[in-house]
């Protein structure tokens, strides 16, 4: 079973289709949970109304699907109560934003 760090890196690969900056480095992704038999991603979008959430929902249960053993779950929550602002982009996703 793989690590949360292993599991981070993993979603680095989703990129966000309009901004065309991984969804880590725009700091969407906000909770990863690691249990014996399953993982849980919960992650936002830039906002509320985002169209892309199905998207990108679809897109982590893919990457994160791949890197768990057949017997194991993914389940990958949006989370449309929080509130995702600039401060959650990573530095290097600050200097490609500008």
């Amino acid at each position: 079973m793989p690590n949360r760090e292993e599991i981070l890196e993993a979603l680095k690969t989703v990129i966000d289709p309009e901004l065309g900056i991984n969804i880590v480095d725009l700091g969407l992704v906000s909770e990863i949970f690691v249990e014996p038999s399953s993982v849980v991603v919960h992650f936002m979008t830039t906002t509320h109304a985002c169209p892309l959430g199905d998207l990108i929902k679809a897109e982590i249960q893919k990457v994160v699907a791949d890197k768990l053993p057949a017997t194991c779950s993914v389940i990958v929550i949006q989370d449309t109560d929080v509130s995702w602002n600039k401060d959650r982009l990573s530095d290097a996703a600050k200097k490609t934003l500008g």
